[in-house]
């Protein structure tokens, strides 16, 4: 489950572009590879969002949250993320699982779009391995998308 050198400096060296157009466009660090592009003319879907789009945006705006009247609950999830609380059986057994055969068969991809993950922060390299690592898988459908099978928690 190594990731290629080469994918990690190119998915790095994609992410330094971002910032480098966000602050050319005068926007805030939080924001590259936030800015949207525009959908085709009257598509009638406005922008579409690029990732990593999301990464502290909620939290950024809590108190426009608060300004619409939502509940202190839904407020600490905007601010602390949402906790998992573990049934009475308590959290699952330790769980390891290898990669779907659709990972294995693009190998490439996979490592690619892990790299571009790593340089955007969205996930983060362990020393330790976690209590449970569930398996990627890639699915084909007009295009490659990564996917995290996570029916074990369930």
């Amino acid at each position: 489950r190594s990731i290629a050198p080469d994918a990690l400096a190119a998915a790095q060296s994609r992410k330094r572009a971002r910032l480098d157009q966000a602050k050319e466009r005068g926007l805030p660090p939080g924001a590259a590879g936030g800015q949207r592009e525009q959908g085709p003319q009257g598509a009638g879907r406005g922008d579409t969002p690029q990732p990593p789009y999301m990464r502290h945006r909620l939290r950024e705006r809590e108190q426009a949250w608060a300004a619409i009247g939502c509940s202190t609950m839904v407020r600490s999830w905007v601010r602390e993320g949402f906790q998992f609380v573990w049934s009475e059986a308590g959290p699952p057994a330790a769980f390891e699982a290898a990669n779907h055969a659709s990972a294995r068969q693009h190998s490439a991809f996979v490592s690619e779009q892990v790299a571009e993950l790593l340089a955007a922060g969205t996930i983060e390299r362990r020393a330790q391995k976690p209590h449970i690592v569930t398996p990627l898988g890639v699915v084909e459908q007009g295009k490659l998308r990564l996917i995290f099978d996570a029916r074990q928690l369930n």
